[in-house]
C-alpha cells in the first residue's frame, strides 16, 4: 500500500470501500427496511435511474419512524433525507473525514464520474485504512487506565 502522497492527499480509492443497497424511489418503506435487515445494511441510497436522491438510515429509522410512531406504510421518500455532498472514489480521504466530522454522518455516497452511485463509504472503512496504514502505532497504543476487557 506504499505511495509517495502524503496521507492527507489519499484518494478514497485507496480505501475498500462497500457496494450501498440501493433501492429506486417509491419503494415502500416496508420493503427497504426488511432489505436493510436481511442484507445488514446502516442505510439505504434511495436512487432514480442510478442517481441519488436521498439515504435512509437506521437513524431515521429509529427517529422519524419509531419514535415518532409511524407505520411502515408509503414510500421511503418520505422518510430519507438528503444526501451529504456527493464525493467520488477520487476526492481525498482527508475530505471525507473532514464531512463525516462536520455533517455528524457515519456514511457518504460515492459517485462515478456520471453521477451515478459507485459505492459507500463508512467511518469503519476510514479507521480499517488507518489502521492499516499506521499499524505500529496502533498496535503499541498504550492500554487506557478504565479499560474493562471482557464487556
Amino acid at each position: 500500500m506504499a505511495t509517495n502522497l502524503p496521507l492527507a492527499e489519499e484518494p478514497i480509492s485507496r480505501i475498500a470501500y462497500q457496494k450501498p443497497l440501493c433501492v429506486e424511489t417509491g419503494t415502500p418503506l416496508r420493503d427497504v427496511v426488511d432489505r436493510m435487515r436481511r442484507d445488514r445494511a446502516g442505510s439505504a441510497f434511495i436512487v432514480k435511474e442510478g442517481r441519488l436522491l436521498g439515504i435512509f438510515t437506521e437513524g431515521e429509522y429509529i427517529g422519524k419512524v419509531l419514535s415518532a410512531g409511524g407505520t411502515l406504510e408509503g414510500p421511503v421518500d418520505d422518510f430519507m433525507r438528503l444526501p451529504p455532498r456527493l464525493l467520488t472514489p477520487r476526492d481525498r480521504i482527508a475530505d471525507a473525514i473532514r464531512i463525516m466530522v462536520r455533517q455528524d454522518c457515519r456514511r457518504l455516497p460515492l459517485a462515478d464520474a456520471s453521477g451515478r452511485v459507485a459505492g459507500l463509504l463508512s467511518v469503519r472503512d476510514v479507521i480499517d485504512y488507518l489502521v492499516e496504514h499506521f499499524p505500529a502505532e496502533v498496535l503499541n497504543l498504550p492500554p487506557q487506565i478504565d479499560q474493562i476487557l471482557g464487556r
